[in-house]
C-alpha cells in the first residue's frame, strides 16, 4: 500500500506543479486502476493518459472504489521479478 500512495503523491505533485491538474478537478474526478510491468497497482485520474510504463486494468470508479479493488486483487505485494 505504501508504494501506491508514494506513486500517487509523486505523480499528482508533478501534475499540479505543471498546471495539468488543479485540486478541484483532481479531487472530484473519476479514477482508474493501472498496473506496471512488475504487476504493481496504483490509481490514476481516468481522464489522463497513463504514465509511461503503466497500463489500464479496466476498472474505473471513485478513489475509494479503486483502492478497494486494488486491495482485493493485489494479494502479493512483491514485484513480479522477485516471484
Amino acid at each position: 500500500m505504501f508504494k501506491i500512495i508514494y506513486f500517487y503523491i509523486f505523480c499528482m505533485k508533478n501534475l499540479l506543479n505543471e498546471g495539468v491538474l488543479t485540486m478541484q478537478n483532481y479531487s472530484e474526478g473519476k479514477y482508474k486502476v493501472v498496473i506496471n510491468h512488475e504487476k504493481q497497482y496504483s490509481i490514476w485520474p481516468a481522464n489522463l493518459d497513463n504514465p509511461l510504463g503503466w497500463s489500464d486494468v479496466g476498472y474505473e470508479g471513485s478513489k475509494e472504489e479503486c483502492l478497494k479493488h486494488i486491495k482485493i486483487v493485489w494479494t502479493d505485494m512483491r514485484p513480479a521479478s522477485l516471484i
